[in-house]
């Protein structure tokens, strides 16, 4: 079938595929003018990541010649130039799916100053007047944006040195305004006494805002006396939420559990939580969210001290997937806790440490898991680790990786679960390849993958480590080498790499993740 011939359906969902890659859907936007009629929607539903913000300003004069006569007469009235004849070739702000208002906020006053290079949020370059003109313009594109379109991820984010949002009118008045959207982030660095406007409109999320899939919120300048009803209230009016992501504030994670005890949300598949203070915390609310598949602890939570009831009750979790990474003055026994209550329903975790008590949990909770990911930080981890992977010899791990702070120790490959398939070795120092030659050479396991991160460039020594390896594996069909090995080497160990791939591509992919500034590698095969 001649592609002018197919359905308009079908060349939406194709071009839909291409939805990041402007150069592509320029190209589609000249064929015919059906071809036209599809594109343009998709390149104007998230115009500032898909056009990038260097041309944040023509996007803006675009938005503004779309206001009918009588709104840009006002803008004329506020002194702000905007002509009254021009006439869009699209109503392209009906298309906007994905707003980010901080964003939007910024490239408004760009177009105003006129100047593309305009500082980020530094408001000392107005003249007289320029703050009000900025406001006002920003809440007439609002007003068209919630009067005219279906917003389904919007992104509220203040910072210092930010403005307060106008009125709050520019979201609740319109229809069908915030009442689709489908994902909400909510970041706020400053002082909400100073935003009164945007403190407002938290409160009224609840009631426009039903229907959220994804719900982030930060809130690193909130203290804990503040008991955020309001994200109380937003939780509770949640029908189908799947994913949330709460940092900072104490009180709204706080709030999601007394949710979840009354059981109204039963629906939450992942729980993220990132810079949270977690001591004497009871997460035995997580029993009812029969849902839930992803639990996340990451990035600097401090303090996880489960209180004495749920140390000693019987809850148990559903999760299957349990991420605990980058975290500081965290109890083993609230982590080996949180592993046994998920026990037999855990099939992939990831540990930035090991303990005595996280590997008893492993070994006599979680006899499903088959994903694992174990951040060696100190000799006594390499200790607990080699406890870890011998006691899994019964059980069906198919994927481990392992990060190394230090020489890998050698034993370690003769102890790999023999159920194997998939090994990933992160931050390998390639000054002791003798270390990795024996583990390598004790693997028992019948890898099929192979993935190697160096800390540094690939010395000719450890290529030829990998190459005996992989050339006595009959199993071994990818190798990995992530972590832009080749970044600094010269040219004649790139003529070894190249050798090596040569040797090995009838029966292993190798690929390198930094692959395409080299094309002569792609040429080896």
């Amino acid at each position: 079938m001649s592609m002018s011939y197919l359905p308009v359906d079908c060349v939406t969902i194709i071009l839909e595929y291409l939805r990041y890659e402007p150069g592509c859907l320029f190209s589609c936007l000249i064929i015919n003018r059906s071809w036209c009629q599809v594109t343009v929607p998709i390149l104007w539903s998230d115009p500032f990541s898909i056009f990038g913000e260097k041309f944040g300003r023509n996007i803006i004069r675009s938005y503004l010649i779309c206001l009918n006569n009588e709104k840009r007469l006002d803008l004329i009235e506020n002194g702000i130039n905007i002509p009254l004849s021009e006439k869009p070739l699209f109503g392209y702000h009906k298309y906007l799916r994905i707003l980010d208002y901080e964003l939007l906020s910024h490239l408004v006053r760009s177009w105003m100053i006129g100047n593309e290079r305009f500082k980020y949020f530094d408001i000392t370059l107005y003249e007289e007047g320029s703050v009000s003109k900025h406001q006002f313009c920003l809440s007439m594109l609002c007003k068209l944006f919630m009067e005219n379109c279906s917003i389904k991820s919007f992104r509220l984010s203040k910072s210092w040195r930010h403005l307060d949002i106008p009125d709050v009118s520019m979201f609740s008045s319109g229809n069908p305004g915030l009442t689709k959207t489908r994902k909400l982030e909510i970041c706020f660095t400053e002082d909400e006494s100073k935003m009164p406007n945007t403190t407002k409109l938290l409160n009224l999320l609840p009631s426009l805002c039903t229907e959220l899939n994804s719900l982030s919120i930060n809130f690193p300048t909130v203290t804990d006396s503040r008991d955020m009803r309001e994200f109380y209230e937003l939780f509770k009016a949640q029908r189908n939420l799947k994913k949330l992501k709460l940092s900072w504030s104490r009180q709204v994670f706080n709030n999601f559990l007394k949710v979840v005890n009354s059981r109204i949300n039963n629906t939450l598949t992942s729980l993220q939580l990132q810079r949270l203070k977690l001591d004497n915390l009871s997460l035995d609310a997580l029993e009812f969210c029969s849902n839930l598949k992803t639990f996340k602890i990451m990035n600097l939570c401090q303090d996880l001290t489960l209180t004495p009831q749920c140390l000693s009750s019987s809850s148990i979790y559903f999760f299957k997937n349990f991420y605990f990474w980058s975290n500081c003055n965290m109890s083993a026994q609230a982590t080996a806790a949180i592993i046994k209550k998920a026990g037999r329903s855990l099939q992939r975790l990831h540990l930035d440490f090991i303990t005595n008590e996280t590997v008893d949990a492993i070994l006599h909770y979680c006899p499903n898991l088959s994903s694992l990911k174990i951040d060696n930080k100190s000799d006594n981890d390499n200790n607990n680790l080699i406890k870890l992977l011998s006691g899994m010899n019964g059980m069906k791990l198919k994927k481990l990786d392992l990060v190394f702070n230090s020489v890998i120790p050698p034993r370690l490959g003769q102890i790999l679960p023999p159920s194997l398939d998939s090994l990933t070795l992160l931050n390998v120092n390639p000054i002791f390849y003798k270390s990795l030659e024996e583990f390598l050479n004790g693997i028992q396991a019948q890898l099929s993958c192979l993935t190697i991160s160096f800390l540094g460039k690939c010395l000719p020594e450890i290529l030829k480590v990998i190459r005996d390896y992989v050339k006595s594996n009959n199993t071994l069909r990818t190798l990995n080498f992530t972590s832009h090995p080749l970044r600094y080497i010269c040219e004649g160990e790139l003529n070894d790499i190249l050798v090596m791939k040569q040797e090995l591509h009838e029966t292993v992919d190798v690929l390198f993740d930094d692959s395409k500034d080299y094309p002569n590698l792609d040429a080896a095969t």
